[in-house]
C-alpha cells in the first residue's frame, strides 16, 4: 500500500514515496539548526537539482560559491544536505555558500519543513562507534 504525503514545497499529495531532503548549518552563535522536507519529483528538480550537480562536479572550484560563482573564502557560509531518493543510496552534499547565497537557500530549505532537533544541544552527537579516524591521533 502506498502512503500519499504532501510534497513540502508544492503540498501535492503524491502516491508512493517523496525524496528526503536532510539540510543542517550552523549559526553565528554556533547553534546547529537541521531540517527534513520531502519533496516530489517536480520540485525536488525546480528547486535543488542544477545547485547539486554543481557541487557534485568535482571540477568545480570549492573557494567559489556554487550559486553565485563569487568568492567563499573571506565569506564561507556551508549548507550541508544529505539527500535521500527512493530506492538509491544517500548522497552527502557539502555546499560552500557565501553568507547571501545561504541565508537565500535556507528559506527555501525551511519551507514546509519538519524542524529537527539539536543534536550537540541534546547530547546526541556523533555516533560512539569505532571508526577509522579513531586512530588517527
Amino acid at each position: 500500500m502506498s502512503v500519499f504525503r504532501p510534497c513540502s514545497i508544492c503540498e501535492q499529495k503524491v502516491p508512493g514515496k517523496l525524496a528526503s531532503l536532510y539540510a543542517a548549518w550552523f549559526r553565528a552563535d554556533g547553534t546547529r539548526v537541521a531540517s527534513k522536507q520531502r519533496l516530489c519529483v517536480g520540485c525536488l528538480q525546480a528547486g535543488y537539482v542544477e545547485l547539486l550537480r554543481k557541487v557534485a562536479d568535482e571540477s568545480n572550484d570549492t573557494d567559489t560559491c556554487p550559486s553565485c560563482g563569487s568568492s567563499n573564502t573571506d565569506d564561507l557560509d556551508p549548507i550541508y544536505l544529505t539527500l535521500y531518493l527512493p530506492k538509491q543510496p544517500e548522497r552527502e552534499f557539502e555546499l560552500g555558500m557565501d553568507s547571501a547565497c545561504a541565508a537565500k537557500l535556507r528559506l527555501v530549505l525551511q519551507q514546509g519543513c519538519e524542524p529537527l532537533q539539536d543534536r550537540t544541544a541534546s547530547g546526541r552527537g556523533p555516533s560512539p562507534s569505532p571508526s577509522a579516524w579513531d586512530s588517527v591521533l
